[in-house]
């Protein structure tokens, strides 16, 4: 499934602001999932969204806006008729994450990656949407429970011992006598014959291994309760019944329809208590999960990928607008011009105000110059064609909305900024060339329209939740929105709130130094 361009668009949902990069990886990983349905559904397997992708696909119809992955589970039968299948299914550049495979990998689930390493060539790039960091699907295990609580009780109390001891077998370079004496003490208990040579992972994956046994234990014809046990049984999770999970129905996920069990109601609640009530949290990953591979690129590489760095002289030192070379016609030259640069009909709402001020003042000409997002490669060169490109401007929205004077919009083309010599610009694109999927004609680039243009005001495309700096996944996303030239840039930045306020100079001294201060006290308002 390639994901429209139109998708990659900085949006705002449920108060929460999703950067182009996030979007980068949703889509990454919606093209995982659909490989892993095509092949559910070509051998007849069952799956299930899970865990925050089951939440998302109820209460948002697609990703929790804060979350940046995707989960689902399989009943243990069909699991392994799909791992079984899955190596000469999958796509030949796919890899799949599991104990037995991926060394440090300490999780019973699975995935299945879309690579098998960080990728920067340009064809693979092409292919991923710009995005070169390693994205899966999460695969989770439903085991059969224990009917009696205290059986299940002392089932998950021996499979927390086996972690421990496999926890303390990986911070022995070799087998103690208290590593030998633990390994005794389960061959005797579990009847089992553990190898004791061959590298510390070959030790511990046969406890590994002796740990699905357990899980595994309960069969269906005993049991009609469920669960995932690791992690969230062992969490102290209650299981569920497991006629919950008998049917599945179809939620959309995006543009992808995805199966879900059919008491997901049930499911939802005993996981997530009252889930219609929308509670930001951290996913159970480090957010967002590619920032990692991002550290290791760079510590390899001994320098920044991927970061905007700012240009001192370009900061403080504002250009003249020589308005002697603004060629407006005579009998507007005594005029104010008013130029708005938006980049959708839907975030034209927040630069709506300040339209209507600048119309209702006579002495001001208003133009309205939307401007397309345009796909771009890695290298920042356009691969949009024109009718991609007319496709993202959408000017018959803009020509229908009632909000608008039809006569004040002109095209991008037409419109020469360095001749009009605006007084005045509002822009919504805060990246200038630093979007990861998307560029404007270069001569919208803020840094560029300072030369013709006596005042530059960014303006959000729209109100996020309040949030603070110890808000931790909101604050990180600001790295991709606010962090950028298109909005360092301007002369003023207007935020929603002084609170806000105090969030950007945060983050912009967090990321590049306090000698900007004052700049940004004098730039940002509310």
């Amino acid at each position: 499934m390639k994901q429209k361009d139109d998708f990659f668009r900085d949006e705002i949902r449920s108060g929460f602001y999703v950067p182009t990069v996030i979007k980068q990886a949703w889509a990454n990983e919606l093209d995982v999932l659909e490989k892993i349905d095509e092949i559910c559904k070509k051998y007849d397997i069952k799956y299930f969204a899970d865990a925050g992708t089951l939440l998302g696909a109820v209460r948002h119809n697609g990703f929790i806006p804060w979350d940046d992955d995707i989960d689902i589970c399989m009943f243990r039968d069909d699991f392994e008729r799909f791992m079984e299948i899955a190596e000469k299914e999958l796509p030949k550049d796919y890899t799949i994450h599991d104990y037995k495979r991926k060394e440090n990998y300490n999780n019973f689930s699975v995935k299945i990656v879309n690579g098998q390493r960080i990728n920067f060539e340009l064809d693979y790039l092409n292919k991923h949407y710009n995005f070169p960091w390693l994205s899966c699907v999460d695969v989770y295990i439903l085991d059969y429970l224990y009917e009696d609580s205290e059986q299940e009780k002392q089932r998950d109390d021996e499979l927390l011992y086996l972690l421990a001891v496999i926890e303390i077998l990986e911070k022995r370079e070799e087998l103690t006598d208290k590593a030998l004496f633990l390994l005794e003490q389960l061959e005797q208990k579990y009847n089992v014959k553990f190898l004791r040579q061959g590298s510390k992972l070959d030790i511990t994956n046969q406890i590994r291994d002796l740990f699905v046994k357990i899980s595994s234990r309960v069969n269906k014809n005993e049991s009609s309760r469920v669960g995932i046990i690791h992690p969230f049984i062992l969490s102290g999770e209650e299981g569920v019944s497991a006629e919950l999970y008998k049917n599945v129905v179809y939620f959309p996920f995006e543009k992808f329809k995805i199966p879900v069990p059919i008491g997901y109601d049930d499911i939802l609640k005993n996981r997530f208590n009252d889930y219609h009530i929308i509670v930001k949290d951290r996913s159970l990953h480090n957010y967002p999960f590619f920032e990692e591979q991002k550290k290791e690129i760079e510590q390899l590489a001994d320098d920044k990928v991927f970061d905007f760095e700012i240009d001192k002289n370009l900061l403080l030192s504002r250009p003249v607008v020589d308005f002697s070379r603004c060629e407006r016609e005579v009998e507007n030259i005594e005029k104010k011009e008013i130029l708005f640069l938006p980049i959708g009909i839907k975030e034209w709402e927040s630069m709506q105000p300040y339209y209507e001020k600048a119309k209702r003042d006579k002495n001001s000409d208003v133009y309205i110059v939307p401007l397309p997002l345009m796909r771009k490669d890695i290298l920042g060169n356009v691969i949009a064609d024109d009718k991609d490109i007319f496709e993202a401007l959408n000017i018959e929205a803009y020509i229908q909305s009632h909000s608008i004077k039809v006569e004040d919009i002109v095209s991008f083309i037409d419109y020469d900024i360095s001749k009009h010599c605006p007084n005045e610009v509002y822009v919504h694109n805060p990246y200038d060339g630093e979007n990861p999927y998307f560029t404007v004609p270069t001569n919208y680039y803020v840094k560029n329209i300072r030369n013709y243009a006596s005042k530059i005001t960014y303006i959000p495309i729209g109100k996020v939740d309040e949030f603070e700096i110890d808000d931790y996944v909101e604050y990180y996303n600001m790295v991709h929105y606010v962090c950028k030239p298109g909005l360092v840039y301007a002369d003023e930045v207007i935020v929603q709130s002084e609170n806000m306020k105090e969030v950007y100079i945060k983050k912009l001294n967090d990321i590049f130094g306090k000698e900007y201060d004052k700049a940004w006290n004098k730039m940002i308002k509310f």
